[in-house]
């Protein structure tokens, strides 16, 4: 018989123990990946929403080694999908709405796009009357 280990739900951990618990289950991923065992490090790689939440670190590259998992696989749908999840931009001024510098620049390119679409649309009506 095989014994099992108690493990303290996600709920029941405070931030550092989901922080150290994400980094244990990256590591035991990484030695199943290393190991050619796809399967059982692409099972180790998935994670609840509250450990997404847990590191930013961690969910990047959970994401990435759970996608190398997918290709060794060959599930390539899953894998773009993975990856496409670490390459979504995060919403800065979501997160610091009072950094200024960011909200210049969106500024700034608010007024560029505002300009070129003025200019495309003149381009536009340009071609239209010649046709």
């Amino acid at each position: 018989m095989v014994g099992f280990t108690k493990v303290t739900e996600s709920w029941d951990m405070e931030a550092a123990q989901k922080l150290e618990y994400a980094a244990k289950q990256k590591e035991e991923g990484n030695v199943y990946f290393k190991a050619g065992k796809y399967k059982r490090a692409d099972m180790i790689c998935t994670f609840d929403e509250e450990q997404k939440k847990a590191g930013h670190f961690f969910k990047v590259t959970c994401h990435l080694n759970h996608a190398s998992c997918k290709i060794k696989l060959n599930e390539f749908r899953e894998a773009v999908a993975l990856c496409s999840k670490v390459l979504k931009p995060e919403p800065t001024l979501e997160i610091d709405p009072d950094n200024r510098e960011v909200t210049t620049k969106l500024l700034r390119l608010k007024n560029l796009r505002t300009f070129h679409d003025k200019k495309d649309a003149a381009l536009y009506a340009n071609m239209m009357t010649e046709l």
